[in-house]
């Protein structure tokens, strides 16, 4: 393969790869705020129903849970955004356009 047709299909693999990490950067962030949302809802309804002596909501057990899940998922996500970047190429192309598309969302 010569290299008049090699840069073309680069730029095909780079301009699709930032394609796709820009819409998975958008979508990351969309997701991310809704969870936000339902949790803080969530933590919120908790509040109200230990106020009115409903329930007894064990803060330092929940705290502690929440601590746990954190952890847990922090030493996942760096494995699933690795396999994305395992190509240079599709790599710089992907953390481009993750990079565009989370700060656009």
């Amino acid at each position: 393969m010569s290299a008049a047709q090699t840069i073309p299909l680069l730029g095909m693999n780079v301009g699709g790869a930032t394609v796709l990490g820009g819409a998975f950067g958008y979508a990351s962030k969309k997701i991310a705020k809704l969870i936000g949302i339902i949790i803080g809802l969530e933590l919120g309804f908790l509040g109200f129903l230990q106020h009115q002596g409903i329930i007894t909501v064990d803060w330092q057990a929940l705290g502690s849970l929440t601590s746990n899940i954190m952890v847990t998922t922090q030493d996942t996500a760096p494995t699933l955004l690795n396999t994305a970047l395992s190509t240079s190429a599709l790599g710089a192309g992907f953390a481009g356009g993750f990079t565009l598309g989370f700060k656009k969302a």
